[in-house]
């Protein structure tokens, strides 16, 4: 599965890389200059986009990094993850990371927030139940992302 080579210029230095060769870490931080800006087609969007289809693990890590990154405030960013990333790995490979989506749900209001934002469509049905189970609470609560 080839991952799509998207160009990233580096402003402090004018350098052009491929996304590809970016950490985990950078790709988290692009995500985030350009989601708080309103660019919506820019590299660090199209890495997660990409990797949801073929680094799925990477995907995750990188999720995990950005909700780390978000202000609590950020509410609208945090909801992104949920109905991004984390429906995506839902959807695509829901058993190998409902049991790891469910217990950081349980241990963390930021995440559990933005897993309150996932959609059912594409989701296997028991895969769903389990996750609402953990998540139902945070939807009646205010939406403040404060940590536990």
């Amino acid at each position: 599965m080839a991952i799509a080579n998207e160009l990233h210029v580096e402003p402090e230095n004018n350098m052009v890389r491929e996304w590809t060769d970016l950490t985990d870490a950078e790709i988290a931080r692009l995500w985030l200059d350009e989601s708080r800006s309103g660019h919506r087609e820019g590299d660090g969007i199209i890495a997660l986009a990409d990797l949801s289809l073929h680094a799925p693990e990477r995907l995750w890590t990188v999720a995990l990094e950005i909700l780390e990154l978000l202000r609590d405030e950020e509410e609208l960013l945090i909801a992104s993850i949920g109905a991004g990333p984390l429906e995506d790995l839902l959807s695509r490979y829901g058993v190998d990371f409902v049991d790891r989506i469910i217990e950081r749900a349980r241990q963390n209001r930021r995440f559990r927030v933005a897993a309150s934002c996932v959609w059912p469509g594409g989701i296997d049905p028991a895969i769903w139940q389990r996750l609402q189970a953990v998540v139902q609470p945070a939807i009646g609560a205010t939406h403040s992302a404060a940590q536990p």
